[in-house]
């Protein structure tokens, strides 16, 4: 299983340019590095522009261009809170402009409240500061500058992931069949022995927006060949999937979204297990700090205003031509006071953590390997047969006869290898800013490289189903991240225990890959201020959940299932005595790929194909 596991970092990651004494002007703008504090002996370094009014030198402005990534773009756009927040941006307001328009329309249809709580550190969830040079986000050298205490909270909105669209036709062919798929393109690890396939052979494939289409067909095809009950098929597309709809409505971008998966022998629970390549969702921003000791208003902002609401490639640089007023009303800021202009909406190919994991030097010896993998294939005689082994992750990965399932290709059916094209793509309008008018003075600066801030949450790495909870207050449902993260088959089947300070006693879990979760047990713990415990058990929410219950099994949630619990509170309860709630759930989940090769190889213990 691909695990990418991330702490909850908030990093600020500034593009520093080495400033002479003599810096370049631009209108009365000079380049300005800034240290902020933010905490004891932390500082970020972050890129920008001091600017100073010629009629009055005392009335200065300080304007930054930032890139917004991960849960950060809640935190500052839409009401979040997080550490850090007030020394990095202090008393703010948000522009009401078309940007900032288009990004509350995506989190309110296709978005999600997140709250995630620093846990002290270990594997645990932990909130920190990260601060580099454009050289060290490159290359992926970031050193950790500042770290939460714990019990520290972020409070954010997260976009729903692009869904993974099942390749149902590829996977029986690479099952069933002597010849690759056509439609799949290859890269090779290292060839293992002359009869064998190279070790992580990697298939993929350019997704259109006939996949799309089909994504309801398809997913219908999938849960007939892993389900061995009656299935409740959902009426409404997933969130993801509505998300995917919503973007390409007015188009769909050349080499936009690739499916991919390895064949490894050592990792059984990657194998044809076809996902989609994700983005970073991000927002690039402008802030604008008034420095000086009085009172100023921004009565107009000039730059240059387009977009769309159709995908397109994003340009890698900011724009530094047009000189337009962008429309808005004066602001006016007091002192240390900020305005923030969202400018624009981005889909990223890799996150700022992942950006230089594998430098140029890396990539090139892989790709030379796997060059020369394919020739050893090609030298083979015609007709050869490659083999690969493949073992059953739903049998417990013990590696003896039964648990292995030989997948055999043919050597025409190997392609030369190839690699998808990656690109940052925006979305909706955009603004590119070149300056501002106060008290009838124009400011001009050129656009520079944004900084960078970013949060991310370790709870969201690999598969497994999501937790939600009932926000009463608030009156929405808050994403908890994922749960049962190690019991991936029964013979792991594990509990977790989540806790909430207060009362909570509603909750959703949601299966949003194409996975089968197993849900055999739940319950609730609430601490009271007197020192007594209840435990409580769900209430049925109908007369099969009811009888699910009474068999040891809250429920079986495929793709795009959900299933709501509620507790029922003892009549007497009173929510101001509860100070701690534990939720706890047990289970495990498999993935269909997974669930596909454990019924070959019953057929082939049955003496089928």
């Amino acid at each position: 299983m691909r695990l990418r596991s991330f702490s909850v970092s908030f990093l600020v990651a500034a593009v520093v340019v080495a400033l002479s004494a003599g810096a370049a002007t631009a209108g009365g703008c000079l380049k300005d590095t800034r240290q902020t504090k933010v905490g004891q002996g932390n500082v970020a370094r972050l890129l920008g522009y001091l600017c100073t009014s010629d009629q009055d030198a005392q009335t200065r402005v300080r304007v930054q261009f930032q890139r917004l990534s991960g849960l950060a773009t809640g935190v500052v756009l839409n009401g979040g809170s997080a550490p850090w927040l007030s020394a990095l941006y202090g008393n703010h307001q948000v522009a009401d402009n078309d940007v900032l328009k288009e990004y509350k329309t995506l989190m309110s249809r296709f978005g999600s409240a997140v709250r995630e709580v620093d846990q002290g550190g270990g594997e645990s969830i932990y909130l920190g500061l990260l601060a580099g040079t454009a050289a060290q986000v490159a290359s992926g050298e970031l050193s950790e500058t500042a770290r939460g205490r714990r019990g520290q909270v972020v409070r954010s909105f997260k976009l729903a992931l692009l869904p993974d669209v099942p390749l149902v036709d590829e996977t029986l062919q690479i099952l069933n069949e002597q010849t690759w798929p056509a439609s799949l393109n290859m890269s090779y690890g290292k060839l293992q022995d002359k009869n064998a396939s190279p070790d992580a052979l990697s298939l993929w494939r350019y997704l259109t927006v006939a996949d799309a289409k089909q994504y309801a067909e398809r997913l219908r095809r999938y849960n007939a060949l892993v389900v061995d009950r009656s299935y409740y098929e959902r009426k409404a597309l997933p969130k993801s999937m509505e998300l995917l709809n919503y973007l390409t409505a007015n188009g769909w971008p050349e080499n936009f979204l690739y499916a991919s998966t390895e064949m490894q022998k050592s990792e059984p629970c990657v194998t044809m297990d076809f996902k989609v390549d994700q983005y970073s969702f991000e927002v690039e921003v402008a802030i604008i700090e008034n420095v000086s000791a009085k009172p100023i208003t921004i009565s107009q902002l000039f730059g240059q205003a387009g977009g769309s609401n159709q995908l397109r490639r994003a340009a890698s640089s900011p724009r530094t031509t047009g000189r337009q007023v962008l429309p808005g009303e004066p602001v006016t800021l007091a002192p240390s006071s900020r305005l923030i202009v969202p400018l624009r909406l981005v889909f990223a190919a890799d996150d700022p953590v992942m950006v230089g994991l594998k430098d140029a030097a890396s990539q090139a010896k892989e790709r030379k390997q796997a060059q020369e993998s394919f020739r050893k294939i090609m030298a083979r005689p015609p007709g050869a047969v490659f083999r690969t082994e493949i073992y059953s992750a739903l049998r417990g990965n013990t590696r003896g006869k039964d648990d292995t399932y030989v997948i055999r290709k043919v050597r025409e059916s190997f392609k030369p290898p190839s690699y998808p094209t990656r690109s940052d793509f925006a979305f909706g309008p955009e603004w590119a800013l070149a300056g501002l008018a106060i008290g009838g003075e124009t400011m001009a600066f050129d656009a520079t490289p944004p900084n960078v801030i970013l949060i991310t949450a370790s709870s969201e790495a690999g598969s497994c189903p999501i937790l939600h909870t009932w926000d009463a207050r608030a009156a929405t449902w808050i994403r908890h991240g994922k749960v049962l993260h190690q019991a991936q088959t029964r013979v792991r089947e594990a509990s977790e225990t989540v806790q909430f300070g207060g009362l909570v006693h509603r909750f959703r879990i949601a299966e949003e890959e194409l996975e089968r979760a197993t849900i055999r047990q739940v319950s609730l713990r609430l601490e009271l201020n007197d020192g007594r415990t209840l435990t409580l058990q769900p209430e049925p929410q109908s007369a099969g959940q009811a009888a699910q219950q009474a068999a040891d099994l809250v429920a079986e949630l495929y793709a795009n299932d959900e299933i709501e619990i509620t507790f029922a509170l003892p009549a007497d309860l009173d929510a101001a005595q509860v100070i701690r709630s534990s939720f706890t759930v047990s289970g495990y989940y498999d993935r269909y790929a997974a669930l596909l090769v454990s019924a070959a190889m019953a057929r082939v213990r049955a003496g089928g194909n």
